[in-house]
């Protein structure tokens, strides 16, 4: 399998730069997912790569095969798109087929591989049904069965699990992670849910602004963010940012309450992160905070619970037994080691 390498893309709307200047390199077989919010260049990256626009500078190559000025038809990508682009009145089977019957497939290797698909996919009972009757997880695996039976380089796939219900998602997203270890091949999957970027990646590429913020390993990104965007991007509930002072390994805080900290900053403000994860109703005397729960909210073995340090807004997340404290002034120890401190201007991570 081929290595993909994007070396300094820049993709231009007239004076707009929606892409700005993003150089990746994909070793064959990686599952890597493109994260970010909304207008951060992560699908006009995607639509780069297969050729549906065209960049405004730079090069992409798919082992060491120069993708600039080639159709969509010559690079031998396959794509998933959040629509589905499903035919609504040809069967499961002819939609999984047409692909290959543009390609000129023989009938019997073009119903070989129809048929290996549906068997994969666990949709082999579906095929002479049309797409009206089908559910929407039904309806993307017949998107993505359309896309697999190409014996394709690279595998794209544009937010396909956007217009699914919560738990169709869950479901989904396992499936498409199987379908990576079985098939072998190069996935590159575009989302703005940080959920489906942590499950799915072998690697993550944040971006922002059109910008590579960080990329590197699911954990590395959320246990070590390089700065507060990513730090607050990551994570569900994401991490609290409350205002601090640090002086002479003391922090205070907004509501005057101090813990010790040791760190290597000069004195000064910073913001202090802390995911919700983070804090523990376990009064040991050290590292705790005197609060007042004003909202639990239980999600069965845990519950999530809110409170404020001088108008700080904090999500704590808490032992599900936490619901009987809400209104009451409790202690909550917080683990130190695992916070992190970022520069109130730039925002950069320190120490």
């Amino acid at each position: 399998m081929p290595n993909l390498q994007l070396d300094n893309i820049i993709k231009n709307y007239g004076d707009h730069q929606a892409v700005k200047g993003i150089s990746i390199d994909v070793p064959a077989g990686e599952f890597l997912v493109l994260v970010g919010a909304s207008g951060c260049g992560k699908s006009t990256l995607l639509r780069c790569i297969a050729g549906l626009e065209d960049i405004s500078q730079g090069t992409i190559t798919l082992g060491g095969r120069a993708f600039n000025g080639l159709a969509p038809r010559e690079r031998n990508i396959a794509m998933v798109f959040q629509s589905y682009a499903l035919y609504p009145y040809l069967s499961v089977y002819e939609n999984i087929a047409f692909g290959l019957r543009a390609r000129k497939f023989a009938e019997p290797e073009l119903d070989r591989q129809v048929h290996w698909a549906a068997d994969l996919l666990d949709i082999t009972r579906l095929l002479q049904n049309t797409p009206r009757e089908l559910s929407g997880g039904e309806r993307q695996r017949v998107a993505i069965g359309r896309a697999i039976v190409r014996d394709a380089d690279l595998y794209l796939f544009d937010e396909p699990l956007s217009n699914l219900d919560a738990k169709l998602r869950d479901g989904m997203r396992e499936e498409i992670k199987r379908l990576h270890e079985r098939l072998g091949k190069t996935f590159i999957y575009v989302t703005h849910d940080q959920i489906e970027a942590m499950t799915l990646a072998e690697r993550i590429v944040l971006l922002r602004d059109g910008r590579i913020e960080q990329a590197g390993a699911p954990l590395a990104l959320f246990e070590r963010p390089i700065n507060q965007y990513v730090a607050g991007f990551l994570g569900s509930p994401p991490m609290n940012f409350i205002e601090v002072t640090i002086a002479s390994g003391t922090m205070t805080l907004p509501d005057g309450q101090q813990l010790s900290i040791q760190t290597d900053v000069a004195d000064g403000s910073y913001h202090w992160g802390v995911r919700p994860e983070h804090w523990s109703h376990v009064d040991s005397g050290f590292d705790t905070l005197q609060i007042s729960l004003e909202v639990v909210q239980p999600t069965g073995s845990r519950s999530y619970g809110t409170f404020h340090l001088a108008g700080t807004h904090v999500v704590a997340e808490l032992e599900a037994r936490a619901l009987q404290w809400s209104g009451k002034r409790i202690a909550l120890t917080v683990d130190m080691a695992s916070t992190a401190l970022f520069d109130t201007q730039s925002g950069d991570r320190v120490g």
